[in-house]
């Protein structure tokens, strides 16, 4: 996996103005020890070109990594620009050509006076002079004495310049041009560094306002800008899946009201046919009439029936519908609505299997609401099973309790199972609500289940068979 450190936005902003900083000071100081290596070099390579002006050249300067890093040394700043020269060919300073006298020494006498020397005594010369005049001859001078330059002249010819390189005012220029350079690019980089993402994270609010939720905003890195990123696309699934998720439902309740509508027409038809030939005289007849008021008896026990469901399933949808769990024997329930099926299993020709006999299996279930889900249940497999098929009912406990509902008859199509528990949906569409089912009863068992802490599951196998399993909660005795 790749290691991202995680480090803030300020935290990047100072690192980058500090390396900025430092990058700016080692390579002007590099530049300044560069400079004074080359300089010093010139001024070796002068001294060696001319060993009769400089007999004892300077060593052999050293240039390091740590002379770059630190700026020259204080010894190879102090250099002159330019070799000196033997002392007795150095320029004569001002006052004589003998210079100023030592300290100690008798003061310079005033123009126009001559020291007096005793008998026999000469001045000594410097080298090059005149020779020294017999005695009682004077040197004639010039008014107002020797000339400043009177003194020994260096050898004729071109003399050394001294190394040439650059003063301190390109120096200042080329270390300000360096740091303006490093301050330009550390600018750069952060404005490509951090503008850059804030434009991708307005690029993302801008798409996502625009209703283009499948836009997703870069998420490079560790950062600020990474989590808000995330939680921008995290966001943006978010309400795309709940926008999914309300325009499956508004589909839903279009596909139900159309369903009710559809469910309703047929009952209702059947109360106005018969209302109506009640209402004509066409029924005039003791028999016929009696027909007519049996038929509009069982469609108006259909009628009350789906609105009943639909009144359940609308409260169970809402949560509204009151669930009154408590401790119960969910053997001694399954027992009860077998015996109460058998009848109806024998009439349709299904074997209807007793219960095993058992421990008690405690849950905390509504008993009510457990033997309408068993009821619905068993009117299914009965209905659909098919002749000759046989139904069973077995109870197990574990972590939960748990019941199952199986028959050996048709089965239901791969294709029908995942939509066997919308409401009004039948595996053959020929059956309708005359045969006593209104299409609810799967959606509604599974909502009473799921509003008693448990689940209903169904799988299925054309020609083997179908298996309804109901888990429910354990009855827990409280403190």
């Amino acid at each position: 996996m790749r290691f991202a450190p995680k480090l803030s936005v300020g935290a990047q902003l100072t690192a980058a103005i500090l390396l900025a900083i430092v990058l700016s000071w080692i390579l002007s100081a590099g530049t300044s020890s560069y400079v004074a290596y080359q300089r010093i070099r010139a001024l070796r390579q002068e001294m060696l070109a001319r060993p009769d002006l400089y007999p004892v050249p300077i060593p052999e300067p050293q240039f390091t990594v740590w002379d770059f890093l630190l700026g020259p040394r204080p010894e190879l700043a102090r250099l002159p620009d330019r070799p000196p020269l033997r002392p007795e060919l150095r320029p004569p300073v001002p006052g004589g050509p003998f210079g100023p006298p030592p300290p100690g020494m008798r003061p310079a006498l005033p123009p126009g006076m001559r020291p007096a020397l005793p008998p026999g005594m000469r001045p000594a010369l410097p080298p090059g002079m005149r020779p020294a005049l017999p005695p009682g001859m004077r040197l004639a001078l010039p008014p107002g004495g020797l000339p400043p330059n009177a003194g020994p002249q260096p050898p004729d010819g071109p003399q050394p310049a001294g190394p040439r390189g650059p003063g301190p005012g390109a120096m200042l220029a080329v270390r300000g041009a360096i740091a303006l350079l490093l301050a330009l690019i550390a600018g750069r980089y952060l404005s490509w560094r951090f503008s850059g993402r804030l434009d991708e994270l307005a690029k993302g609010a801008g798409a996502f306002d625009a209703g283009n939720l499948s836009y997703r905003v870069p998420e490079g890195g560790d950062d600020e800008f990474a989590r808000v990123a995330a939680a921008m696309n995290r966001m943006a699934e978010r309400v795309a899946r709940q926008i999914g998720d309300l325009e499956r439902d508004a589909e839903s309740r279009r596909q139900f009201l159309a369903d009710v509508a559809h469910e309703l027409r047929g009952p209702v038809a059947t109360i106005r046919t018969m209302a109506g030939a009640l209402e004509d005289g066409v029924a005039e007849e003791p028999e016929r009439r009696e027909r007519a008021v049996s038929a509009l008896v069982r469609t108006s026990e259909r009628l009350l029936h789906l609105v009943n469901d639909l009144l359940v399933l609308a409260r169970l949808d809402l949560k509204e519908l009151p669930i009154s769990a408590r401790r119960a024997d969910i053997r001694e329930l399954a027992a009860a609505a077998v015996e109460s099926r058998a009848a109806a299993a024998s009439q349709a020709g299904v074997t209807l299997l007793p219960i095993e006999p058992g421990p008690p299996v405690i849950a905390s279930v509504d008993p009510d609401r457990l033997t309408q889900v068993l009821d619905n249940l068993l009117d299914n497999a009965i209905s659909y099973a098919g002749s000759g098929a046989s139904v069973r009912v077995t109870v197990d406990e574990g972590q939960t309790a748990r019941l199952t509902v199986s028959d050996n008859g048709q089965g239901i199509p791969a294709a029908h199972l995942q939509r066997i528990f919308e409401p009004f949906y039948r595996v053959d569409p020929a059956r309708t609500m005359d045969e006593g089912h209104s299409g609810l009863g799967l959606r509604i068992s599974r909502g009473l289940v799921r509003a008693m802490g448990g689940e209903l599951a169904l799988t299925s196998r054309e020609g083997a068979g179908t298996t309804a399993v109901i888990t429910l909660p354990r009855f827990r005795p409280g403190p």
